[in-house]
């Protein structure tokens, strides 16, 4: 009967062991199981690819409209767009040379044109003594002055006008219209600007 208790009783306490051992060895597991968990949430705070890979807060799409300058573009006859102007007054200028014609007036000088003369020959009766020009009338001439006669196609020459003497206006340049660079205008905004100079452009 002795052995029996004794039997017993050393069942009891090996079941009792175990039990103890079984909770201890849980223990163990959960604690392992705690320090995994925060060892991988930490690992992801900190780690470089979090960081890195991690895209940056987005700001609302309409608050960067409202920020950014806005502006028109400017389009030519074509209808291409030929440069922009933002609303805050800059504009990219985009210059072209602009023209005019200047009127150059005639450079004249006035000249006198003298009096032309030429010499012609003509035939005449002339009376032989006083050598009067007598045509048509040579007999009566004769006969009342009492000379001794007359000759016939007799040459004369004589000087003769052909023209007379005037002043006159001699062009030495004539007028004419010379276009010249003008201003530089800004086909965008107008701004104009003066044409730069020779020695700007050197």
């Amino acid at each position: 009967m002795k052995d029996e208790g004794t039997s017993k009783k050393d069942k009891q306490d090996e079941a009792g062991k175990r039990k103890t051992l079984f909770k201890k060895g849980a223990a163990v597991v959960a604690g392992l199981a705690l320090v995994a968990a925060v060892g991988f949430g930490a690992g992801t705070a900190f780690s470089p690819a979090s960081v890195s890979d991690s895209p940056a807060p987005v700001e609302d799409d309409t608050a960067l409209d409202e920020q950014a300058p806005t502006g028109k573009e400017v389009v030519d006859k074509d209808g291409e767009v030929i440069g922009t102007v933002v609303d805050d007054g800059e504009c990219e200028h985009d210059w072209t040379m602009t023209y005019k014609s200047v009127h150059h007036d005639a450079v004249t000088h006035t000249e006198t044109v003298d009096p032309a003369y030429d010499t012609k020959t003509s035939y005449h009766s002339v009376c032989n003594d006083c050598e009067e020009v007598i045509d048509g009338v040579a007999t009566q001439h004769i006969k009342d002055t009492g000379h001794s006669g007359y000759s016939t196609n007799v040459p004369i020459t004589d000087e003769v006008l052909v023209s007379e003497g005037y002043t006159r206006e001699v062009t030495d340049t004539p007028a004419y219209d010379e276009t010249v660079a003008d201003k530089m205008v800004c086909t965008i905004c107008g701004e104009e600007r003066p044409v730069p100079s020779a020695n700007e452009d050197n």
